[in-house]
């Protein structure tokens, strides 16, 4: 802390609170608003000062409006029933952020943008006006906004299941844009949730599975998930999207085993044994004489499992294979797909 600003941390003296109201509505508001956020830092109460730290928003002065923001933006943490009061100048001075596109200024942005998410979660009652403000933040196009904005959105979603459904066309016309992992997951996860109700969704995975391998682990997990929602929801789509999906996955993410003495005389009966387990049939295809089942399984920690069954139907001998982002559990799968099938 300099010693210019150390000065705003000065001991609190009696009659603070209507002192800074007075500062507040005077030529020095920014001094003002600088010793109300010095107070708001060390614990004091100053919500009492909301309506008069949200006027000296209306001034040409950049830090000042900043300063501003960095009030709003806590009282969004502790008290969103204040910071919504206003939520209705969010999109007029993020605009104006734009045309300061600095780094110091993209992480307030940011900032910004999940206090504007934060409010809509922790009020119902003002989860459609956030919702109309995010909404118009994307349509400005700026990339890092746009991405911050779907990643607080997707928590929106999460909130308040099948309310919002109608606006992801809009957030889809941002997918070419996203490259932050955060962003990628969070679009993911609206895909593979409303899958049912997006005519194009497996067009849309498909686009992620590409760069599969290259993604870190928190799309790839997202993806996974993802892709068995769409299976789910959408049979006649899903299997070939697993079926690429288990292509992509890296070497290093599967674990085999063979188990010579298990025999399998009903695909049909196999597939309802393990399905009792939660290991649920998604495609399967012809490989040479064998039959080749794809399966997916979720363990309690929600990391999906794609197990791969290679079987001769009557013969001896059964291959699991199983991938994952996370592999070490897999010897849990083959014990039990062993207990499951073998003398079965």
């Amino acid at each position: 802390m300099s010693g210019h600003d150390s000065k705003y941390f000065s001991t609190t003296k009696k009659g603070e609170i209507p002192e800074l109201k007075e500062e507040l509505n005077s030529q020095y508001k920014k001094d003002a608003v600088k010793k109300v956020i010095a107070a708001m830092t060390v614990g004091k109460d100053v919500s009492s000062l909301f309506t008069d730290v949200v006027n000296c928003m209306q001034t040409e002065n950049l830090e000042l409006k900043k300063l501003v923001y960095l009030y709003l933006i806590n009282y969004a943490k502790s008290q969103p029933d204040l910071a919504i009061l206003a939520v209705n100048t969010f999109v007029k001075v993020l605009l104006e952020f734009k045309e300061y596109a600095t780094e110091v200024d993209v992480d307030f942005v940011r900032r910004a943008v999940r206090a504007i998410g934060r409010c809509a979660i922790k009020l119902e009652r003002a989860a459609e006006r956030c919702i109309s403000v995010l909404l118009e933040l994307i349509k400005i196009k700026v990339n890092y906004v746009v991405q911050e904005a779907i990643i607080v959105i997707k928590d929106i979603f999460r909130r308040y299941p099948n309310t919002y459904e109608s606006i992801i066309a809009t957030l889809c016309e941002s997918l070419d844009t996203l490259d932050e992992p955060e962003a990628k997951a969070s679009m993911i996860w609206i895909i593979g949730e409303y899958a049912e109700r997006i005519d194009n969704a497996d067009e849309l995975l498909e686009s992620f599975l590409e760069t599969f391998p290259e993604e870190p682990s928190q799309v790839q997990l997202q993806l996974l998930t993802a892709t068995v929602k769409l299976f789910l929801k959408k049979p006649t789509e899903g299997p070939q999207q697993m079926i690429q999906t288990w292509k992509s996955l890296p070497d290093s993410n599967e674990i085999s085993k063979d188990f010579p003495a298990v025999v399998v005389n009903s695909v049909e009966a196999t597939l309802d044994r393990l399905a009792a387990s939660n290991m649920f049939f998604i495609a399967k295809r012809k490989h040479v004489n064998q039959e080749v089942l794809y399966l997916s399984a979720k363990i309690p920690r929600g990391i999906p499992f794609l197990i791969e069954l290679t079987v001769a139907i009557g013969v001896p001998g059964l291959k699991c294979a199983v991938k994952s982002p996370s592999t070490d559990l897999a010897p849990l799968f083959f014990e039990a797909i062993e207990t499951l099938l073998k003398g079965y």
